[in-house]
């Protein structure tokens, strides 16, 4: 099977520690002129930072695409850009050496086409719902959100929290971890996303994670 990635270099080099078995895989950084029907399968790692990609997705409607959609819903893109063969994954830092495969997906004969796929690749998925933030980074986001405002009253100490956090969740990682490993311009986006779907006052972002979110983009 011939597999086409593209996306952020680094979640690309993450990307690769995955079990591909005897499929190749093509890297490539623009995918404009790419012509995507001679690929089984393409998995963008930055979809929801270059939307823009579902234009070329929408031309190849039976080559499915495993998108980086977290900030965003498949619903979205379908009305802006007519992509409907883009499923749904979470492909962000810190959380690409799971073995789950988060993922959402609205049309069944595509799900179908997927699990086909993933049969040959090895790999296993669960299906989620079309919402931004999916399931795993919509929570992750919203602990690292407490954990600043926890961090903002003085309560404990980054690492107290982080320690706290990890012994009491059995979590790989503590909330200030995890932040670093996503990027917290990501965890931003995400609390954002969710809140202006759900409209849910408990993803309100706390002004200090959004002020650190800032100063590392910058």
């Amino acid at each position: 099977m011939q597999i086409l990635v593209t996306g952020d270099a680094a979640r690309w080099e993450a990307l690769q520690a995955k079990p591909f078995g005897h499929h190749t895989l093509r890297y490539e950084t623009d995918i404009s002129r790419t012509d995507l029907s001679a690929y089984a399968l393409v998995i963008d790692l930055s979809l929801d930072d270059t939307p823009g990609n579902a234009t070329s997705y929408a031309q190849y409607p039976d080559t499915p695409v495993l998108g980086n959609v977290v900030k965003t819903s498949l619903q979205a893109l379908r009305e802006k850009y007519n992509a409907t063969s883009i499923i749904g994954c979470n492909w962000l830092p810190g959380f690409l050496h799971m073995p789950l495969l988060e993922m959402s997906c609205t049309e069944d004969a595509l799900w179908q086409k997927w699990e086909s796929l993933q049969t040959q690749l090895g790999w296993e998925s669960a299906r989620v719902a079309d919402m931004p933030g999916l399931v795993t980074p919509r929570v992750v986001s919203m602990i690292i959100n407490e954990a600043y405002f926890t961090a903002a009253e003085g309560t404990a100490s980054r690492e107290d929290i982080d320690l706290a956090m990890q012994l009491g969740t059995n979590y790989p990682y503590g909330p200030f971890e995890w932040g670093a490993k996503i990027g917290l311009a990501q965890v931003v986006g995400i609390l954002r996303a969710v809140k202006a779907a759900t409209g849910m006052p408990r993803y309100e972002i706390c002004p200090l994670l959004e002020a650190e979110a800032l100063n590392h983009k910058n």
